[in-house]
């Protein structure tokens, strides 16, 4: 069965293939933030670890903020119990945060028949202008979706 063909079974757990759960699963539709100064009520806040920044270092920030579930490192997950507990938040499990949300990109793309083509900017400097400036010119002639922000994603392919 397609991952869309039937929207009841669609979980936060299923679609991130999440390892361990603590806590109750959660039916998507839902926003998925990637930092805590964004998250809202009823949000799940996603903890990816880049260059600079691990964002399990702002779980705390997200729950506060109301965060209702925490997509994970799987070693992380002990340290959070308490929260999930005290907080009713729901923690996910998964080995790689940043692989777990590409892979659950892509599961749900393959599933889009009228999506033709993906077009991806990478680079260290100036994703957002490049994006905004094809944006635009594939709009004056195509239907085209732009996404609203840059997510910057980093991992090794071996």
């Amino acid at each position: 069965m397609s991952f869309l063909k039937d929207p009841s079974s669609i979980t936060i757990g299923k679609t991130f293939n999440c390892s361990s759960l603590c806590g109750a699963d959660i039916s998507l539709p839902i926003s998925i933030k990637t930092d805590s100064r964004n998250v809202k009520e009823g949000d799940i806040f996603i903890a990816l670890k880049g260059s600079r920044v691990d964002g399990h270092n702002f779980i705390g920030d997200a729950v506060h903020r109301g965060a209702r579930g925490i997509i994970l490192r799987d070693e992380e997950v002990p340290k959070y119990l308490a929260i999930s507990r005290d907080q009713d938040v729901s923690l996910f499990g998964v080995p790689s945060p940043e692989h777990a949300i590409v892979e659950a990109a892509v599961k749900y793309l393959v599933c889009l028949p009228s999506l033709k083509k993906i077009i991806a900017v990478t680079g260290s400097v100036g994703k957002t202008t490049t994006k905004d400036v094809i944006g635009a010119v594939l709009r004056g002639k195509y239907k085209a979706h732009i996404s609203r922000e840059i997510i910057t994603l980093f991992w090794v392919v071996r």
